[in-house]
């Protein structure tokens, strides 16, 4: 079976430094400082994946990693260089080629400049991961047979198939499923749909409240063939947060 990573990297700070030119007001400089700030924090998954690359290669790579990109009046990256980088460069070349593709709120300058830095670090649970209960993490990890055998069926048909699965789960008062939602799928739609039927079967502990549910999300991405699959592998980067 086709290998893929579900692994989490966990992204420990993010600082931001704006330099405008002769900006009209300062009430404007902190629009414009609020907004990037969104943006950048938005683009987080992009950071993920160049990290995993990075990961792929050394297990261990850790440090912080800082790009300083120019964006015009239109909002369009128009450079990008890392200015502080891991053991690993492409990781910070990789980033800097993403932001070609990032689009920020337009701008009165022809010029504003973004330096952002995240502090990387391998093995540690995403910020999402905060708070979940163990015990449902217990049965996702063992479940998560049921996601790769959907994602494979369709990497059959289609090996460019990557990305994030988002699932939220509503859990009956017994701990069966009651629901499952798709709130982000990949780029073929049947392995969401497989995922969330298969989903349907599992069973959970019973709540301590009922109405519970539970968020959780896989990033998805092939591997070569002829590789060993790990496939009840590295965790899911997932978003479990208990009841509602």
């Amino acid at each position: 079976m086709r290998n893929f990573f579900v692994h989490s990297c966990l992204i420990l700070l993010s600082t931001l430094s704006c330099n405008k030119k002769d900006s009209n007001t300062s009430s404007q400089k902190m629009v414009n400082r609020g907004s990037v700030k969104e943006i950048m924090n938005s683009k987080q998954k992009d950071v993920r994946r160049c990290y995993e690359r990075g990961l792929e290669a050394n297990e261990k790579l850790a440090g912080r990693v800082e790009i300083k990109l120019e964006y015009d009046k239109s909002g369009t990256v128009n450079n990008c260089i890392a200015t502080k980088q891991l053991g690993d460069q492409g990781v910070g070349k990789c980033i800097c080629e993403a932001t070609q593709s990032w689009k920020f709120s337009s701008s009165f300058e022809p010029s504003n400049v973004v330096t952002w830095n995240w502090d990387l670090k391998p093995g540690a649970p995403a910020k999402e991961e905060v708070g979940i209960a163990a015990a449902d993490l217990e049965v996702i990890k063992k479940k998560q047979i049921d996601v790769v055998m959907c994602y494979e069926e369709e990497l059959k048909k289609n090996k460019q198939i990557e990305g994030d699965l988002s699932v939220v789960i509503h859990l009956n008062d017994d701990g069966s499923v009651k629901k499952c939602e798709l709130k982000k799928n990949v780029s073929e739609p049947a392995v969401g749909q497989c995922v969330c039927g298969a989903i349907q079967k599992w069973r959970f502990g019973k709540p301590e409240k009922p109405g519970k549910v539970i968020f959780y999300n896989w990033y998805l991405k092939p591997k070569e063939a002829d590789q060993k699959t790990e496939s009840e592998n590295k965790n899911g980067s997932g978003a479990m947060d208990g009841e509602k």
